[in-house]
């Protein structure tokens, strides 16, 4: 078995082939409002939320005391509070979690059952991005009265973009009214998993401190804000640590990977596990992985699949 080194390219060929767009039935979107809303989250999330403007949205994460993260988050603020985009699977224990800290304050945390969320990418999306001026990273924006929100999901490498609506519309509807094409793949669901951003859910939640899961990459954490729960492990890293293993994004030809399977070398050293689902794309399965640091050129395996990592 060889081990190859793909470049990150070959998967951004993949992903301009595909183009389109796609509802996101597995993303779920909660509000959190009221008066202490802003100083509630800036308690809990690891990003700065005094910083977030009424154009930007940020990733974040919820922690444990331990430093371990619940969810990583996409979040934006409205004229009523603020949205928080995250995993479905983990929507309701997030709800629990969080609520826990809400005390006396004046907060009120809600599910949106009736919100919808797609994904688009490629030429659709950059029309869309080109005409309401949006050239810049976790920007954001609300173009109409009709409740829509389109945030700038784009990369170096190609153009996405996330649409949040206030009304459960299916994908048939949204695609008429964006004019773009429906695509049988979850393009966001794609594209997190391209940029090593873990979906969290029952099996791999409260188990990795944010670096370990590209949070900081991911500009998800502020190491100037004030406390939160878990900052303390998250600074003491940062400063005085080293992080012995990361997330990768790879691939293999079989799908019989599951997450907490193990990942070993030619030498039968462990060296990681898979931390997430895969998903199909021209005939390769993709998943994300932790290893060990400075064993990416190694020939990985799990359950006898030869494994490559994209970087």
């Amino acid at each position: 078995m060889r081990y190859m080194n793909n470049r990150k390219s070959s998967i951004i060929k993949i992903i301009k082939n595909i183009s389109g767009g796609s509802a996101d039935s597995e993303t779920s979107c909660i509000r959190v409002s009221g008066k202490d809303a802003s100083n509630f989250l800036q308690g809990q999330l690891s990003n700065d939320i005094e910083a977030l403007n009424n154009n930007t949205y940020q990733i974040s994460s919820f922690l444990t005391n331990q430093g371990k993260v619940i969810a990583l988050v996409r979040i934006f603020k409205t004229n009523d509070g603020y949205l928080i985009l995250l995993n479905k699977e983990i929507a309701k224990y997030f709800i629990e979690k969080i609520s826990m800290y809400i005390l006396n304050s004046d907060v009120t945390i809600t599910l949106m059952d009736d919100f919808a969320v797609f994904g688009i990418i490629e030429d659709i999306s950059e029309k869309i991005l080109e005409d309401l001026k949006i050239n810049m990273p976790y920007k954001f924006a609300q173009p109409s009265d009709d409740g829509i929100w389109i945030l700038n999901n784009s990369s170096k490498e190609y153009k996405s973009i996330i649409l949040i609506s206030e009304k459960s519309l299916d994908s048939n509807q949204f695609s008429k009214k964006f004019n773009f094409k429906e695509s049988s793949e979850n393009i966001l669901k794609l594209t997190d998993m391209l940029e090593k951003f873990l979906r969290l859910d029952e099996k791999n939640k409260e188990r990795y401190i944010p670096q370990i899961l590209n949070a900081d990459e991911l500009n998800g954490i502020s190491f100037s804000k004030g406390c939160y729960t878990g900052q303390e492990i998250v600074a003491r890293t940062h400063y005085l640590g080293k992080v012995k293993k990361k997330i990768f994004l790879i691939n293999s030809e079989k799908n019989l990977l599951e997450i907490n399977d193990k990942i070993y070398n030619k030498d039968n050293e462990l060296l990681g596990e898979i931390i997430s689902k895969s998903i199909l794309v021209n005939n390769l399965f993709y998943s994300l992985g932790i290893i060990k640091v400075g064993s990416e050129n190694n020939m990985l395996i799990s359950k006898n699949i030869p494994l490559t990592i994209i970087h």
